[in-house]
């Protein structure tokens, strides 16, 4: 990341720089503008290591801790809420602080507001990619990697997370 802000701000400044030539102006404008673009898709994609979730899909249940971080979905026989991760406690008792956000599909009772702390017990799943839809790809644009259906659900709190959002979804 460093050496893409580097060359993108030698561009921007020799473009400042030399603004009295327009064809050499403009190509450094458009190496800044590249370099800036390949910063943000290199800080977009996400880094899937040990502390991330995914990391732990299909490897047989687990017990996840996290915060409800959106307003859930709410179906005819089911709710899915995104979770954020914090923690995750493995059969044996072993634990590990990881990142990421799971998609969690909960029965339709009770409602699970958003910033309800949770503590999920179940197997985290790779999100399929079979057939006409993608469902894999289009839960990766929204940096969702994990999928955990009914899983054991214990409320731990209510009313974490922004007072703002809160406010937003009262």
């Amino acid at each position: 990341i460093t050496i893409w802000l580097i060359l993108g701000g030698v561009g921007f400044m020799g473009g400042l720089l030399l603004r009295r030539h327009p064809s050499f102006r403009l190509l450094l404008m458009a190496v800044a503008v590249g370099c800036l673009g390949a910063v943000r898709f290199t800080t977009a994609v996400p880094t899937i290591d040990t502390n991330h979730i995914a990391t732990y899909n299909n490897n047989g249940p687990v017990t996840l801790t996290g915060l409800v971080v959106d307003e859930p979905a709410i179906f005819d026989k089911s709710i899915n809420l995104r979770v954020d991760a914090d923690s995750i406690i493995f059969p044996d008792g072993s634990s590990q602080t990881v990142t990421g956000t799971t998609m969690v599909r909960v029965g339709r009772f009770p409602i699970i507001p958003y910033g309800t702390r949770l503590q999920l017990t179940g197997e985290l799943e790779t999100p399929p990619d079979d057939g006409e839809f993608n469902y894999r790809a289009y839960l990766a644009r929204q940096d969702v990697h994990s999928l955990m259906a009914r899983p054991k659900l214990t409320i731990l709190a209510e009313g974490a997370g922004n007072p703002i959002y809160h406010a937003i979804y009262a």
